[in-house]
C-alpha cells in the first residue's frame, strides 16, 4: 500500500507538463532578496521539449511517440486569477533548497542515512521534485495529517490519520511540506516525531505565508514567503482540485471558499 501511495506521487510529480502558464507577478524566495526582481514574464515551456545544451536524459515527447494534438485547459485555466509563482522560479528555488540540505545534513559527512517525510497530499509534489536532487542514502516515509476538513479552511486541529514512520529512531529526518500556515501541523508532525527518538528533525516548506503564527512557526527551509492569499497549484489543492497545475497560482474570487 506504502509503495502504490508513493508510486502515485511520484507519477503526479511529472504531470505539469502540457500546461503553458505565464507569470504575472514574481514572488521572492526566502532568504534571497532581489531575486527575480525586475525580471521578464517568463513563459513555461513543456518539459522534456528540445534544449540547447543536448543532455541526453531529456526525452522529448517525439523520441517516445507523435507528438499530442493540442489540448485547449478548460475550465481549470480559466479559474486562474494570476501566476503568484512560475515553474521556472520553483525550479530554481527547488534546486537552491536541495543544495542547502545537502550542505547542511550530517548524512553529508557520512553519519547517517536521511529519512524523508513528506506530508501527504499537498507536499507529493514539492517532495518527488527535491528528493531527485539530494545525492545521498534516504528512505521515504509517509505522513497524512488531516487540517482542513471538507470545504473549510478553518484549522479543526491536526490529527493523524497515517503514517509510514519506522525508520526514524536514531535517524536523521526532514519533513517536507507544502505550505506554512497556521503553523498547527508542522507543530503537530514535530512533536510526533519527537516522540519516536530521532537523532534529528529538520523541516522544509515550499511556501511560508505572511501571518505571525507562520512567521512564529520553526521551520529550517522556506521555498519563497508569500502574501496571505489563498493559493493553489503545485500539489496545493482546493476541494483536492488543481493539485497539477505546475505553478503556484490564485483563484478568481467567486471561486474561493468562505
Amino acid at each position: 500500500m506504502a509503495l502504490a501511495s508513493w508510486a502515485v506521487a511520484i507519477l503526479c510529480a511529472l504531470c505539469g507538463a502540457g500546461f503553458s502558464l505565464t507569470s504575472a507577478s514574481s514572488v521572492e524566495p526566502h532568504g534571497r532578496a532581489g531575486w527575480g526582481a525586475g525580471s521578464s514574464r517568463a513563459t513555461t515551456r513543456p518539459r522534456g521539449g528540445p534544449t540547447n545544451n543536448g543532455h541526453a536524459g531529456q526525452l522529448r515527447p517525439a523520441d517516445i511517440e507523435p507528438p499530442p494534438r493540442p489540448v485547449r485547459l478548460w475550465p481549470v485555466q480559466e479559474d486562474i486569477d494570476r501566476v503568484l509563482i512560475s515553474p521556472e522560479q520553483i525550479a530554481h528555488r527547488v534546486g537552491e533548497l536541495a543544495r542547502q540540505i545537502t550542505a547542511d545534513h550530517p548524512a553529508r559527512d557520512g553519519d547517517a542515512e536521511i529519512t524523508i517525510l513528506p506530508v501527504l497530499t499537498g507536499a507529493m509534489i514539492f517532495c518527488g521534485d527535491l528528493i531527485r536532487q539530494l545525492p545521498m542514502r534516504m528512505r521515504i516515509g509517509l505522513l497524512a495529517v488531516s487540517s482542513y476538513p471538507g470545504r473549510s479552511i478553518a484549522s479543526q486541529g491536526p490529527s493523524l490519520l497515517a503514517q509510514q514512520t519506522r525508520h526514524v529512531r536514531d535517524r536523521h529526518v526532514l519533513i517536507v511540506d507544502d505550505i506554512l500556515d497556521s503553523g498547527s501541523t508542522v507543530r503537530f508532525v514535530q512533536r510526533e516525531l519527537a516522540g519516536q527518538q530521532p537523532a534529528s528533525v529538520r523541516t522544509c516548506v515550499l511556501l511560508r505565508k505572511d501571518r505571525p503564527e507562520a512567521r512564529q512557526t520553526h521551520v529550517d527551509y522556506v521555498g519563497f514567503d508569500i502574501p496571505d492569499e489563498f493559493v493553489v497549484g503545485y500539489g496545493l489543492d482546493f476541494n483536492d482540485y488543481y493539485r497539477n497545475l505546475p505553478a503556484i497560482v490564485t483563484l478568481k474570487k467567486h471561486l474561493l471558499p468562505g
